[in-house]
């Protein structure tokens, strides 16, 4: 990230993993991040916005005025229960997260 940030000057770089984090690791740490009782719009959303969260904090170490993106999408398309981005995080919502194709998911 901090070469795309000083060598392609950009202000913002996205976090999301080209394969839409679906090869989340289920380790005991990051298996106890799921949230099953939020269905197929929250279940990685805890695991996904600690991770941007954690990336957002190192970058900041040495690029204060620079932002992270990341789309909320599928499996993470809802927020963190149990924190809130950071103020260098900036989130993309997707189609289908606004508007799921079976309202029973949300």
């Amino acid at each position: 990230m901090r070469v795309q940030f000083d060598h392609f000057h950009f202000d913002v770089v996205s976090v999301m993993h080209p394969d839409a984090y679906t090869a989340i690791c289920q380790c005991p740490l990051c298996a106890e991040k799921d949230s099953p009782e939020r269905k197929n719009r929250g279940l990685l959303s805890d695991h996904v916005w600690d991770f941007v969260n954690r990336v957002a904090k190192e970058v900041a170490k040495t690029h204060q005025d620079k932002k992270i993106i990341n789309c909320a999408y599928g499996v993470y398309a809802s927020d963190s229960n149990k924190s809130r981005p950071r103020k260098s995080v900036a989130t993309r919502a997707v189609a289908e997260a606004i508007a799921p194709s079976d309202p029973r998911t949300i």
